[in-house]
């Protein structure tokens, strides 16, 4: 099985001539939600990449495409008039995709930052988190749409949580009072803001969040999903927030090195929510992956959409379980790259495209995976 810097970089050296014809890296359908985004995310997503295979390597080439995919984000064609990117071209959602879109944004301008020190990528990164109202009485932020209208909280407790984390990324260079305050209250009422089933499973919502009334199809619907989970995980209501989990404690990692001595890294939800993500061989039995590692298995059974083929363990687990967990254990996270290679990986397209809806996106979320990358690296040298 080939380690990772290894696939890495032959589709990042793949991506690079792509690159060079357009400029930017083409855009995805935002996963499983196949709805159309702009270039910004994955080309956002890419400077992480490029970012780790640069110091890595120190070959001009990778920072060179750091600075052209910075560039191509700072145009002032992505913007409204209100600050924020566009993020979603369809209408059938906001077109920031809730301040998480605006979160991916930032931090690939930070990255761009870090590696050529050019002040115009943070400055920009900045404005884009102004563009964001927060909300100092619920302690969470307003969407504020491309036309300037406020369209309200972000309920979904990833969005929230991430956009924080994007706000710390900037204070590691600029330290904006704004933004300072901003998410110090966030991190400071963090405890209250989100909860955890009795497992530890984060729930996907803010907490107090109240969803509107289910119609009497979805609750009979509901009633279905109950009895079928017992034959086949897919119909467990709870299959998506399982999905999403690990990439929550991701968020909480990020905070981790600027927020390390805040409360919340000794709250027992967050204990229970990191012990709950051990169990990793359980949660892969649930996203159904053992079906895709041997061959002519029964392929009606699909993966969990929202897992591997978008949010990926084997991209986001190895940083959370050394970031929050203490943890550096290579060989169970090689096996989960063994398996993320073996059930979608496409080594003649240069893409991690079986098995998934939308391929360019998560291909370029590989740049989640480059920071446990470093950290092993740095431990080696040791």
């Amino acid at each position: 099985m080939l380690k990772q810097y290894t696939i890495i970089k032959e589709i990042a050296d793949f991506q690079l001539k792509l690159l060079d014809e357009n400029g930017y890296i083409e855009s995805g359908i935002n996963g499983p939600y196949s709805c159309r985004d702009t270039e910004v995310r994955n080309t956002a997503h890419w400077i992480g990449i490029y970012k780790y295979i640069w110091i890595k390597s120190k070959d001009l080439r990778y920072l060179h495409a750091i600075k052209k995919l910075a560039d191509y984000l700072c145009l002032d064609k992505h913007y409204g008039q209100s600050g924020a990117v566009k993020c979603i071209i369809d209408d059938k959602m906001d077109h920031l995709n809730g301040t998480i879109g605006q979160a991916w944004v930032i931090e690939g301008l930070v990255n761009a930052y870090e590696s050529t020190k050019n002040s115009k990528y943070i400055d920009r990164a900045v404005d884009i988190f102004k563009s964001q109202k927060f909300n100092y009485k619920l302690h969470l932020w307003e969407r504020i749409e491309l036309d300037g209208k406020n369209l309200g909280i972000d309920y979904i407790f990833n969005h929230q949580l991430w956009f924080a984390a994007s706000g710390s990324l900037i204070l590691e260079y600029r330290n904006v009072k704004e933004i300072s305050e901003q998410v110090n209250d966030f991190v400071l009422n963090l405890e209250k803001l989100f909860e955890v089933y009795k497992d530890g499973l984060i729930k996907h919502y803010v907490s107090g969040y109240k969803p509107p009334k289910k119609s009497l199809t979805k609750i009979i619907a509901c009633k279905f999903f109950c009895f079928m989970k017992k034959f086949d995980p897919r119909f467990d209501v709870r299959s998506f927030e399982k999905a999403y989990h690990i990439f929550d404690l991701y968020g909480f990692a990020l905070l981790h090195k600027r927020y390390n001595k805040s409360m919340i890294f000794c709250d027992l939800k967050l204990i229970k929510a990191i012990d709950y993500a051990q169990n990793i061989d359980k949660l892969n039995q649930e996203f159904n992956i053992e079906h895709f590692l041997v061959p002519k298995t029964n392929r009606l059974i699909k993966l969990n959409k929202y897992a591997y083929p978008y949010n990926s363990p084997a991209f986001e687990f190895p940083f959370v379980d050394y970031i929050l967990n203490n943890n550096l254990n290579v060989n169970k996270y090689d096996k989960l790259w063994e398996f993320q290679v073996k059930a979608t990986y496409h080594s003649q397209q240069k893409l991690f495209s079986y098995n998934t809806n939308d391929p360019k996106t998560l291909t370029a979320r590989l740049y989640e995976l480059t920071r446990y990358l470093e950290i092993k690296e740095q431990h080696e040298k040791k």
